[in-house]
């Protein structure tokens, strides 16, 4: 026990210094990944920590850890509205989305775990450096660090509660262009900030025959103020007077609330057939602009309003066990844009998205396990416009996320 916990603290800094970049939706843990970002139904890991905390009390293992970490490359491609035949890429650069979980039973009945994962995040790099959206954002990059103490409590041997503090710390980084140029140059602002937040996750864990398994778990809304941004100002020599080099600025950002209902039925006596399907809650909405502290005739405030809908998530997904010591994953997701069509900012393209996914398990020594993952989605292409600019255009994107993870049980 001294020696798991000892290596847990030593990740958790070592991955700490880092500051790993990047998100998926579906990257809550490698074994979830490769089976459309389901739990296991056949072995239940402590991923359930994030995915639903009731699980854990339902473990066979006394202690477990996970850890993981995906290589996720995304590209979107923007086209502009006809007749134009302009066309963008964003920065197809790899990122590394990563996740820490462990779990202990303490009692026959309660079991405490532990998360510490980036599940929230969105990041993208316009390649071109005139591309034609520039004035709306060059880069933009928002990730959300999260550290969940939990825990779970076994009412019956088939009915299960769990609940997580979620601390979650949300670091954010904007650039764009402004248009003030001179024969050297083209001016433009970058803008970072750090906030914290706290939020919930709850669920309920069901085994009502032997061979079928439910889950309900729900994850609150995080609603991060950034009230003392630093933004950097690059303009022309003439209009330096103009942009301190002190400016600071007020804004704000939010993750959605899910609500995830999942079942498992094993279907023979080394296969489960997983399904679930997952409901979105808009973000908070409204005027989200960087509003500095102070304003001028050249040193104006940033419009990036936008508006949301409900979003819905459909996940398919089978695990199958050749041996006792090897497993093989594989599923596929669906899931809704939220974002309006009409506020459609090119800092964060939200699309209609497609994912197919694989992946398996081998244990390598008794109660250690390589986990592999392949993710492959893509967003669908679709029409949309930023109003508040006249800015309109096609997007579509894919992405390719493979992700390698060690687990261990005791």
């Amino acid at each position: 026990m001294k020696h798991i916990v000892c290596l847990v603290l030593g990740v958790i800094l070592f991955s700490t210094s880092g500051r790993a970049i990047g998100y998926h939706p579906s990257l809550s843990g490698v074994q979830s990944s490769s089976m459309g970002s389901l739990y296991s139904g056949l072995n239940i890991s402590p991923e359930a920590v994030w995915l639903n905390p009731a699980a854990l009390s339902a473990m066979d293992s006394r202690y477990s850890l996970n850890m993981g970490l995906n290589f996720s490359q995304n590209v979107t491609k923007f086209q502009n509205s006809a007749p134009s035949l302009y066309q963008a890429n964003s920065d197809n650069s790899v990122f590394l989305p990563y996740h820490i979980y462990f779990s202990a039973s303490i009692s026959e009945r309660i079991s405490i775990g532990f998360a510490f994962n980036t599940p929230y995040a969105s990041r993208i790099k316009w390649q071109e450096e005139n591309w034609i959206g520039r004035f709306l954002v060059k880069e933009s990059e928002y990730l959300v660090t999260v550290y969940q103490p939990t825990v779970a409590f076994a009412i019956t041997d088939n009915v299960h509660l769990g609940a997580g503090l979620i601390i979650a710390r949300a670091g954010m980084s904007f650039k764009r262009a402004i248009p003030y140029r001179d024969s050297n140059r083209e001016g433009s602002v970058a803008i970072t900030d750090n906030a914290l937040q706290y939020g919930v996750n709850a669920g309920i864990y069901l085994q009502p025959i032997e061979k079928v398994k439910i889950g309900l778990s729900f994850r609150s809304r995080l609603h991060f103020q950034f009230n003392n941004s630093n933004a950097q100002f690059s303009v022309p020599g003439s209009l330096q007077p103009f942009f301190p080099e002190s400016v600071t600025a007020a804004s704000s950002a939010s993750t959605p609330a899910l609500l995830d209902l999942t079942g498992g039925y094993q279907i023979a006596e080394n296969t489960m057939l997983n399904a679930g399907v997952a409901f979105v809650f808009k973000r908070k909405t409204g005027d989200n602009s960087f509003r500095f502290t102070e304003n001028n005739t050249y040193l104006l405030n940033i419009n990036t309003q936008h508006a949301e809908r409900n979003g819905v998530i459909l996940r398919l997904g089978t695990e199958y066990g050749f041996t006792n010591f090897l497993f093989f994953r594989a599923g596929m997701y669906y899931q809704s844009a939220t974002a309006d069509k009409g506020f459609f900012f090119p800092a964060n393209p939200d699309l209609n998205r497609l994912a197919f996914t694989a992946g398996g398990s081998f244990l390598a020594a008794p109660g250690l396990s390589i986990d592999l993952s392949i993710v492959y989605s893509e967003g669908l292409e679709k029409s949309a416009a930023f109003v508040p600019a006249n800015f309109a255009g096609k997007y579509k994107s894919s992405s390719f996320i493979p992700g390698i993870g060690l687990s261990y049980a005791l």
